[in-house]
């Protein structure tokens, strides 16, 4: 009986013991698996030692401790890997690394076979390394790069592909009202982020297609034939006046209207010499009425340009005269001298 009583002891002794190395085995594979910690874990053991380079501070764990300061071979280790222009690059202020010394790389091993990297690792370093030294470094508890040293020989291999930062910022985008239409029939605007995020997503077209409207000024170009209108007048009378001592004449003409005379420019930008007749030219104005030139009112005018004959390259300065009523408003159309293109522009005096 008392034989029987002390078997069953040693094996509630030996069953609790066995128990207890279990927890202590586990928890310290736990430790190994789970031993890179994410940006925010705040319940990492062992030491911590931190190094700022540049803007980026660079946090090294080591769970059995022993590091007063950052090595500088760790350092200059983590910052010559491929990783470390990643973390670099994004727009956080931490960046987390696992050392491991040579008691340690079958953990490493074990790690990696658990996270299914490990043929990735051998596939690259090969699997007859024996490192004095392991740096991890990890991103939310995923592992991205591992760089193993012997003394002699570096083995750098990027296990996972880092995911670029998410930009929480939201444009949101102010734009001014459209600058006038250019000769080049386009029209543009600025628009700006008001919170400065850094990024083109979502901002407006800042450029649109825009039917253009020629003004006073403004060459155009109908065909081989090329136009500037540079001045607009009103007068009720074309003509001169002579005075021959107390008796005076007037030799011209007066409008039923108004006259709009315009002084304009005329180039051949073609390769043949071209008759200007004056017909091509006329005003259309507001209401959809059209108005031709008035040959008659132009003969009293020394520089009228109808009837001219236009050389290649030689441009001619002139004017030509429309009676029209008072206060018309409307824009100059300007049709093609050729007899078979229906090509015109139009042109504002507003």
């Amino acid at each position: 009986m008392v034989t029987e009583i002390k078997k069953q002891n040693w094996f509630v002794k030996h069953w609790i013991i066995s128990i207890l190395l279990g927890f202590v085995v586990m928890s310290f594979i736990n430790g190994v698996i789970n031993g890179i910690p994410g940006e925010n874990d705040s319940g990492i053991t062992g030491n911590i030692v931190n190094e700022q380079s540049g803007q980026l501070q660079m946090n090294l764990y080591t769970a059995k401790g022993g590091l007063e300061e950052f090595p500088s071979k760790v350092r200059e280790s983590i910052e010559n890997s491929e990783v470390f222009d990643y973390w670099k690059s994004t727009n956080k202020e931490k960046a987390n690394f696992l050392y491991y010394n040579s008691e340690d790389y079958q953990s490493l091993l074990d790690m990696l076979q658990s996270e299914n990297l490990k043929d990735k690792f051998e596939e690259t370093c090969g699997n007859k390394l024996t490192p004095d030294r392991m740096i991890v470094s990890d991103e939310g508890g995923v592992i991205l790069n591992i760089r193993v040293s012997d003394g002699e020989t570096i083995c750098d291999v990027v296990l996972t592909e880092p995911t670029e930062e998410v930009n929480s910022c939201t444009p949101n985008w102010n734009c001014d009202s459209w600058f006038e239409c250019s000769s080049a029939g386009v029209q543009t605007r600025n628009c700006t982020d008001s919170n400065n995020c850094g990024t083109a997503s979502g901002r407006p077209s800042e450029s649109q297609s825009c039917a253009y409207q020629y003004k006073l000024g403004d060459r155009v170009v109908v065909d081989d034939v090329a136009y500037t209108i540079n001045s607009k007048t009103e007068n009720s009378q074309v003509g001169k006046s002579y005075v021959y001592g107390d008796y005076e004449s007037f030799m011209g003409t007066t409008a039923d209207g108004i006259f709009y005379i315009f002084d304009l420019t005329v180039e051949n930008v073609g390769m043949e010499s071209k008759t200007l007749w004056g017909t091509n030219i006329k005003i259309y104005d507001s209401q959809g009425r059209s108005f031709d030139h008035d040959s008659m009112a132009e003969i009293y005018l020394d520089d009228s340009l109808q009837y001219d004959q236009l050389q290649p390259g030689l441009p001619k300065r002139g004017k030509i005269v429309f009676d029209v009523p008072k206060g018309l408003t409307g824009k100059l159309e300007i049709s093609s001298t050729e007899f078979f293109s229906d090509n015109k522009e139009y042109v504002s005096w507003e």
